[in-house]
């Protein structure tokens, strides 16, 4: 239990001093039809609009206009740096939307009773921590029966050269943050310090600086679902060749819907460039929530593919599962 508290501690001590990811309103934009479509896919949209919804390790509240274009009635935002939740609350100002509740804590131990949410998130938080499945149980703990968990981590097979250049940075730094900032720019950093945002920097400490990191393959995610009694829901984007298809022809709509500026990350980028290829292919639409659970093949298919985007330095693509708490109760937790 004690090296498990001094990760935390050191993980906190990162994200105190280095908020992430410091996004603009603008940025949050771009985003949105990415994110509607993420959501429709995942089987979530029903729960989101009007619930009451988690966001655990919110971190500056990149998702605020998603809270607000659902018109949630609370939107609770935990984490445990409180300079994060500082910049989640600029962010709820700037999208006008005041139903935003900050909340600094862990998500080991989410202060709310079971039972409590319709919809709980958590994006790129469970693999910081010393006990992802750990995390998921508290997660799950608090959605309401017939609510959603949705969580997203890191693939093993996206990040195979980023876990090398990880583990040179450790062995030669050894685990001081600062230390292996130095390390990393020296070796892997395309500018001068000097010259490098906050929002760059903080990017940079995110990347390479982070005291534990852990991979999932999508199995496992699979078997965590199973292992906790949760009903698969779906994937964004979608791992089923036939979703897929939907889904891109549905994000090209939302990004004309919403006049989306693509100028935003890599990954939205090639999403409404092959939203666009997608208009010129004869398909069915994809299937009523709960989709379909992605076969053996399906996985192994896009999972090969996910190895092979991992060998560009800013690999960073998964993706998404979310699943059905069906009952009541901690029993089978």
């Amino acid at each position: 239990m004690e090296a498990t508290s001094t990760i935390e501690r050191s993980t906190l001590d990162l994200y105190r001093s280095y908020p992430y990811p410091l996004t603009t309103a603008r940025q949050r934009r771009e985003t949105l039809a990415y994110q509607i479509c993420k959501y429709r896919f995942l089987g979530m949209e029903q729960a989101l609009r009007g619930g009451r919804v988690l966001d655990a390790g919110c971190g500056t509240g990149r998702l605020m206009n998603v809270a607000k274009h659902y018109d949630m009635c609370e939107y609770v935002g935990l984490d445990q740096s409180a300079a994060s939740l500082a910049y989640a609350k600029k962010a709820a100002e700037e999208e006008e939307f005041d139903r935003f509740t900050p909340v600094e804590g862990s998500v080991f131990e989410i202060p709310y009773p079971d039972d409590s949410f319709d919809a709980v998130l958590c994006w790129g938080v469970l693999q910081v921590t010393p006990d992802p499945l750990r995390g998921l149980r508290e997660l799950v703990r608090v959605c309401k029966p017939g609510g959603f968990v949705a969580i997203w981590v890191y693939n093993p097979f996206t990040h195979w050269r980023h876990n090398l250049q990880k583990r040179k940075i450790n062995r030669l730094a050894g685990d001081d943050i600062h230390r292996r900032f130095g390390v990393a720019h020296r070796l892997y950093g395309r500018k001068p310090v000097a010259d490098m945002t906050p929002q760059e920097i903080s990017t940079f400490f995110d990347r390479f600086c982070v005291p534990l990191e852990s991979n999932h393959t999508y199995g496992e995610i699979l078997s965590w679902f199973d292992r906790l009694g949760l009903e698969f829901q779906g994937t964004s984007p979608p791992l089923r060749f036939r979703d897929l298809l939907s889904y891109l022809r549905t994000l090209d709509q939302l990004v004309q819907t919403y006049s989306t500026d693509v100028t935003g990350a890599g990954l939205q980028r090639m999403a409404f460039r092959a939203a666009r290829w997608a208009r010129l292919i004869p398909g069915s639409t994809a299937r009523q929530v709960p989709f379909r659970r992605p076969t053996l093949l399906h996985r192994a298919f896009w999972q090969t593919q996910l190895a092979w985007h991992g060998r560009r330095p800013a690999a960073f693509h998964a993706s998404s599962f979310a699943a059905r708490k069906l009952r009541a109760g901690n029993d089978d937790l």
